[in-house]
């Protein structure tokens, strides 16, 4: 399935000199992901670039990385299961397991071959593609892993808070986890922007799937 539609925030960022894609691709029975591509107007002998960013990342915190990928690469970003642009029925699993088998349905489904490619995965998005790396038909040319988790630390009281609550409250809660990091865990003065891009991936989390 392809669509004409771009996202509103490449169209006013600034792509210059290539051709943008988005497609739904499925990756299960009941699993459809969006996959953003990226043509160089002027092909180059490179190979290309699957990108999987982490949980529930959002695409406008990779736009300049982006940017400067796809000058020289075409570039296929992948948005994962637990991300709202996917889309889902019935219920369906959000492991890493699932989450890597995702990546590889996705190679295959772009006819990518043996070193033609590479796999570029930051966070949970790295992680899944360590955890499925023995699973893909085409062998990519190399993997470039971005701090991937090897665990998920949070504090035990959150554990408990998190079981207690119905998932639409987190539009309650948000406003809390926001105070959490800005107070203890960002320099909100020194990098404005990694505080500004957790925020927008808490404010496009869907509290179903994560």
């Amino acid at each position: 399935m392809k669509s004409n539609q771009i996202y509103p925030e490449l169209n006013r960022l600034g792509f210059s000199g290539v051709s943008i894609e988005e497609q739904m691709v499925a990756t299960g029975p009941n699993v459809w992901l969006r996959v953003v591509v990226f043509q160089p107007l002027k092909p180059k002998d490179n190979p290309a670039v699957v990108f999987v960013a982490g949980w529930m990342s959002i695409i406008d915190g990779w736009i300049e990385v982006l940017k400067e990928m796809t000058r020289d690469f075409v570039v296929y970003y992948v948005e994962t299961r637990e991300k709202k642009s996917s889309r889902i029925k019935g219920h369906v699993r959000y492991g890493v397991r699932d989450i890597g088998m995702d990546i590889v349905k996705i190679v295959d489904h772009f006819g990518l071959k043996d070193n033609q490619y590479l796999i570029a995965g930051s966070s949970l998005g790295a992680t899944a593609v360590l955890d499925c790396h023995g699973f893909f038909n085409a062998l990519p040319l190399t993997l470039v892993m971005i701090n991937p988790n090897a665990e998920f630390r949070i504090p035990k009281i959150w554990k408990w808070i998190i079981g207690l609550f119905y998932p639409p409250l987190f539009v309650l809660f948000r406003p809390v986890v926001k105070w959490y990091l800005r107070t203890f865990r960002l320099d909100i003065h020194s990098d404005p922007a990694q505080y500004k891009k957790y925020c927008g991936t808490l404010d496009n989390a869907d509290p179903w799937r994560s």
